[in-house]
């Protein structure tokens, strides 16, 4: 089964944003949002040209309720301010590109468990594997960028 992505939009005017959740659309209350802000989403009922997807897909590190509960990605600058539309027709022709990026964030990181282990159980001097951690996220942006870069490539063929 194939993992859907979250996408972020904002509506330029009335300054709230609007989340793309497993094909739906959520509106909330700001447009900076946190997990509390989930609580009160509610159906966004208004055009799908007013809004637009966000240049900042990333979500706050800090907020590991949010990060549970949504699943973005970056995505390529092309597509930054397209309405929920666009959008659409971009990903029904750019997903499986994505689907090993995607795949990839889904794991679960190893140096997390060993952190946690090591905060429940003041006795284990377990160091965090920090060098692993910059590795996976190196190797991962990398892949992205080049990921990116041919999709850019395409969008500019004529």
């Amino acid at each position: 089964m194939r993992r859907s992505i979250d996408v972020i939009f904002r509506h330029p005017v009335k300054k709230f944003t609007v989340l793309y959740q497993n094909g739906q659309l959520w509106q909330l209350p700001k447009v900076d949002f946190d997990s509390q802000s989930l609580q009160y989403k509610k159906p966004y009922r208004g055009s799908r040209t007013q809004i637009f997807v966000a240049a900042n897909q990333q979500l706050d590190p800090n907020d590991t309720a949010l990060a549970a509960q949504l699943f973005t990605i970056d995505l390529p600058n092309a597509i930054v301010g397209r309405n929920v539309d666009e959008f659409d027709n971009w990903w029904r022709h750019n997903q499986f590109r994505y689907q090993r990026i995607i795949a990839a964030q889904s794991q679960p990181e190893p140096h997390k468990t060993p952190q946690l282990a090591s905060q429940d159980s003041p006795n284990k001097t377990e160091p965090p594997s920090a060098p692993l951690t910059a590795t996976v996220v190196a190797s991962s942006s990398a892949s992205l960028d080049d990921l990116l870069d041919d999709m850019l490539a395409d969008l500019m063929k004529p």
